[in-house]
């Protein structure tokens, strides 16, 4: 993470032009701002505090946040803990094992994962997993 703040802060266009093809970096080759939505959908599963979206995406935080509350009606954490729970259920879904996904889509602890899975979907993730590999 430091690296690509390190490279967000550097003068060399190029080295700028290089990140965005990435999904990082903060402008785009007109000197705008990089749309949030899209770079928040590329980088939802990164290890990032909302300090380091912020940077990466090119804003200071409280320009972030309100941005931010443009794009959804949530807040960057919810919107961001909601992203990662979608996509696990689709992963899940898929027949892929609960610790795998729990870390692959950003979550750091199994409980905590399986926790808030549970209130979000009703169920727990080795529920979705199961009923669906019963499918195949």
């Amino acid at each position: 993470m430091s690296e690509i703040i390190n490279n967000m802060q550097a003068s060399n266009s190029d080295i700028l032009a290089a990140d965005l093809s990435k999904g990082y970096g903060y402008e785009n080759s007109r000197g705008s701002k990089i749309d949030l939505h899209e770079f928040m959908e590329r980088n939802f599963r990164s290890d990032m505090s909302m300090t380091e979206f912020a940077r990466a995406s090119g804003r200071s935080l409280s320009t972030f946040k309100r941005d931010f509350k443009k794009m959804s009606p949530l807040s960057p954490e919810r919107w961001l803990t909601d992203r990662r729970l979608r996509a696990s259920y689709d992963m899940l879904a898929r027949g892929l094992r609960v610790s795998d996904v729990c870390f692959d889509v950003g979550f750091k602890n199994v409980s905590h994962f399986s926790a808030i899975f549970k209130k979000k979907f009703g169920c727990t993730p080795g529920e979705v997993r199961k009923a669906n590999k019963n499918k195949n």
